[in-house]
């Protein structure tokens, strides 16, 4: 819960995935939901940093996922803070 919290509040900001099948997707973040399902726009798609695809929008299913890198300007510190205030 507390990673679809983080996600949640970068909506509109870049963000970079890597699926298990080692497919890496660049876009910028539009929705995430409580299973991680991840909707962005503006994706570019690359396998092994080649063979890039750019699509206008890709919804990813959350068990796809293997790694999520956030913006560096993103403090994990605050918002882990924050949320334990919180809850």
């Amino acid at each position: 819960m507390k990673l679809y919290m983080i996600i949640k509040k970068i909506v509109d900001e870049p963000i970079t995935l890597e699926l298990k099948n080692g497919i890496i997707i660049h876009g910028v973040l539009q929705n995430v939901d409580k299973c991680l399902n991840i909707f962005l726009t503006n994706v570019k798609r690359s396998v092994n940093n080649t063979n890039s695809i750019f699509l206008k929008g890709i919804a990813i299913r959350g068990n796809n996922i293997r790694y999520i890198i956030l913006p560096n300007w993103l403090n994990l510190d605050s918002l882990l803070y924050e949320f334990n205030e919180k809850y």
